[in-house]
């Protein structure tokens, strides 16, 4: 039993209500950090480990449970630990009774679910982070298209031969860094582009533009 609650990091606990005395399992013990001859053995004690901002929902829950006669949890609260870290951990109980209705004990489990709670809330992060990057891209892909239209535009109305060249070739610099970008915003690796796609694209660019100077010139 000891080896199965240490490996499920759940423990287990019996609140004598007559007596206020309270008994926890060897694994509550490693999840609350702390030695049965520091622990004082009582509902307040245990009430003294949980965080401040969950104290009172902890408390009231427990209490409204044993008021209705029913079982409470799962319920999820944070610990204090002498580290200060904070530990997260899921807990349900049920009370015992006489015939007359008055409660004698309670019992129930307690598991430390750390790890899945830390785990859950880096994923949310992971995906916020995600829609934000969609989102910049989205408008940074949005404004090359607008430059390179600028470009495009601006270059038709020049007669100059050299300065509509530059023109054309800033458009075509912007071109290709919008290739680049469209690979990156693609791609499952932000660190690297793929060469071969990103060449070929730039070659086929680079004769839609060639093709639309010729239409250009023969316009003239």
């Amino acid at each position: 039993m000891r080896e199965a609650e240490r490996l499920a990091k759940i423990g287990s606990w019996d609140l004598d209500l007559v007596n206020n005395n309270l008994v926890w399992s060897d694994e509550i013990y490693r999840i609350f950090d702390t030695a049965p001859q520091s622990f004082g053995a009582t509902y307040d004690a245990f009430l003294n480990f949980i965080h401040p901002e969950d104290r009172d929902f902890v408390d009231d829950i427990y209490r409204k449970s044993v008021e209705i006669k029913e079982p409470y949890g799962p319920i999820t609260h944070r610990l204090v630990m002498k580290s200060a870290n904070l530990k997260f951990v899921e807990e349900r109980g049920v009370t015992v009774y006489t015939d007359g209705g008055t409660p004698l004990r309670s019992y129930g489990t307690c598991q430390d679910i750390t790890d899945r709670v830390v785990g859950e809330k880096t994923k949310a992060q992971l995906k916020e982070k995600e829609v934000l990057l969609k989102e910049i891209y989205h408008r940074v892909k949005n404004n090359l298209q607008l430059i390179s239209s600028l470009l495009n535009i601006q270059a038709s109305k020049i007669d100059d031969k050299e300065i509509r060249s530059i023109f054309e070739t800033n458009q075509m610099r912007i071109n290709a860094i919008a290739l680049v970008h469209d690979q990156l915003c693609r791609s499952d690796n932000l660190a690297t582009v793929q060469a071969n796609e990103f060449i070929t694209n730039l070659i086929d660019n680079y004769k839609d533009s060639t093709f639309l100077k010729l239409r250009r010139l023969l316009s003239i």
